[in-house]
């Protein structure tokens, strides 16, 4: 009888024992695999490269970081004025090839460092570059205000497209841009780059935005200033109205065209970069002007339109493109709209990659 008693204790105890082993088991079997999955990520960033950029479009308050990957990857970049302390971060929900990140809340007139990084923290590429303006611009303005980027106080809406002049003619013109939150729409402007006195405000926000500029003289260059809620300058630019004394003041290191202010191209336009669904088109121009590019895969019927920066020098990004195609394309940069003046390049073409192979760069110096 203690025989078969002390069977049963021994038994109920090896039960018990061999449960709790399997509780304890379970936890370090879901943590093995996360591990494991942490490990595969990190893995397969280090396998992705930079194929393209990055190349930087800096502002006085913000500047635009765009490069390419041969894979899907983060877009994450840490900056700062330390090269060895980039303390801000900037980065991009989800995951892409073609990368576009906005850093904001920077100071004019001042030297930022930047490393492209993935999202275990390894760095990929690094870099510099210095925001437009002055330095001193960051302390004070004519009216006694901040007009520069506070990190500390100023929102987070970033510019995705623009901005540029729309319809300028001798005494009006329109400056469009689109943010990716609703903002204000607030531009001052005027014939002092320091202190434009001319002001064209909407009540209320949006997110697509067009500020109506009135009271313009002709041949006459404009500064204008995109305003946030709090009064601070979220980015700047220009434009000059058409009329005769534009045509006798040529853009510098332009050639001289006397009695004319007519547009040309002078170099381009390249197909810089080529991959599976993007291309960059760049080209170069005698003067300040717009940047279009006409495109699609019928050379009869270029149905499809990218816009660009404002210049001399041109780059658009022609986007959801299909690989393997063929596309047809030609530009057009106009110094004013609407004034008939408009340079057009010869029709070109050029094919996308197809799906896994590498990119095609052709090289370009402006």
């Amino acid at each position: 009888m203690r025989n078969k008693l002390a069977f049963v204790v021994m038994f109920v105890a090896l039960g018990s024992w061999s449960f709790a082993r399997a509780l304890n088991t379970a936890p370090q079997d879901k943590d093995d695999k996360k591990n494991a999955s942490a490990q595969s990520q990190k893995d397969n960033d280090n396998d992705i490269d930079v194929v393209s950029g990055p190349s930087v479009n800096p502002a006085n308050d913000h500047a635009v970081i765009r490069w390419s990957t041969d894979k899907v990857s983060a877009s994450v970049i840490k900056y700062g004025t330390d090269q060895n302390n980039m303390s801000q971060e900037q980065k991009v929900s989800g995951g892409s090839r073609d990368h576009n990140v906005t850093l904001t809340g920077l100071q004019p007139g001042t030297k930022y460092f930047y490393a492209i990084t993935a999202r275990n923290g390894e760095v990929r590429k690094t870099g510099e570059f210095t925001t437009q303006g002055s330095s001193s611009a960051s302390t004070s303005s004519n009216n006694g205000s901040s007009t520069a980027s506070n990190s500390s106080g100023t929102d987070n809406v970033q510019i995705l497209d623009g901005p540029r002049s729309q319809n300028v003619t001798a005494n009006s013109a329109s400056i469009y841009w689109k943010t990716d939150d609703t903002a204000a729409t607030d531009v001052k402007y005027g014939t002092d780059p320091n202190n434009p006195s001319q002001r064209a405000y909407e009540r209320g926000g949006s997110r697509d935005h067009t500020a109506e500029l009135t009271n313009l003289q002709p041949g006459t260059t404009y500064y204008y200033q995109i305003l946030r809620r709090d009064g601070s300058v979220r980015t700047s630019g220009q434009f000059s109205t058409p009329g005769t004394s534009a045509a006798t003041t040529p853009t510098p290191g332009a050639p001289a065209q006397p009695g004319t202010s007519s547009v040309a191209v002078n170099k381009g336009p390249v197909p810089q970069f080529i991959n599976q669904n993007t291309a960059v088109i760049s080209w170069n121009t005698n003067q300040q002007s717009s940047s279009t590019v006409k495109y699609g895969t019928d050379p009869n019927n270029l149905s499809q339109t990218a816009t660009g920066n404002w210049g001399v020098n041109h780059q658009v990004r022609l986007q959801g493109l299909q690989p393997s195609t063929t596309y047809y394309f030609v530009v057009n940069s106009s110094p004013a709209e609407n004034t008939g003046n408009v340079a057009t390049s010869a029709p070109q073409s050029f094919q996308t990659v197809a799906p896994g192979q590498q990119a095609k760069q052709t090289p370009w110096h402006f």
